[in-house]
């Protein structure tokens, strides 16, 4: 029996030895490094595997999140100063979705943003009673995207394609639609520059 009390207490020990690696909080932004996208501690070659727990100077939480194998991983929140929700993100296997909050009138509107491999591909925002206001889809390179924006009775409002140069500036069809659905006018462009349709 007493042998069997010694070999279960070295097992404890053991489980809690190795616990603490996985029990570890740090505050990424201040206490450990990024290096080629992975996070480690100071001095250590090994990525960390962890809890991220960030907070203010004032004590309210800042930032938290679990990271493995130096990588962010699961959902992670972020707070203003005043202790209101910013942000959610959720990571898995190189993706991210991201909720932003942003006050309007009182509302707290959601804006959705999607990132697959460090680039965003799609984002949402929403009118105040939850529909659709706007969905943007991005290019791979980032520079080109198209914009769809929607009247708060859910018909299509207007789309456009857009350049990055100095600024965004439209390249390619753009429409503009009715409340009730019709076209109103239509348009083409080039870098910035109407070449045909309703360039008003």
């Amino acid at each position: 029996m007493k042998k069997l009390l010694i070999l279960l207490f070295s097992i404890l020990l053991s489980f809690n030895s190795y616990g603490g690696l996985f029990d570890k909080t740090v505050c990424v932004e201040t206490d450990a490094q990024m290096r080629n996208g992975i996070i480690y501690l100071p001095n250590e070659t090994k990525p960390f595997t962890g809890m991220n727990l960030c907070l203010y100077e004032n004590g309210q939480y800042k930032s938290e999140g679990k990271i493995e194998d130096g990588k962010k991983d699961g959902i992670w929140t972020i707070w203003h100063d005043n202790g209101q929700i910013k942000s959610e993100l959720s990571y898995r296997d190189n993706s991210v979705f991201e909720i932003e909050y942003t006050s309007n009138m009182g509302y707290l509107i959601p804006k959705e943003t999607y990132y697959k491999d460090n680039k965003k591909y799609k984002s949402i925002t929403y009118w105040n009673d939850g529909n659709i206001h706007t969905v943007t889809h991005y290019q791979v390179d980032e520079i080109r995207k198209t914009r769809t924006f929607w009247h708060n009775n859910g018909q299509k409002s207007s789309e456009t394609n857009l350049k990055y140069g100095l600024g965004w500036y439209l390249d390619g069809k753009n429409t503009r639609w009715s409340e009730d659905g019709q076209i109103e006018s239509e348009s083409n462009w080039k870098d910035g520059e109407c070449i045909s349709g309703d360039c008003d």
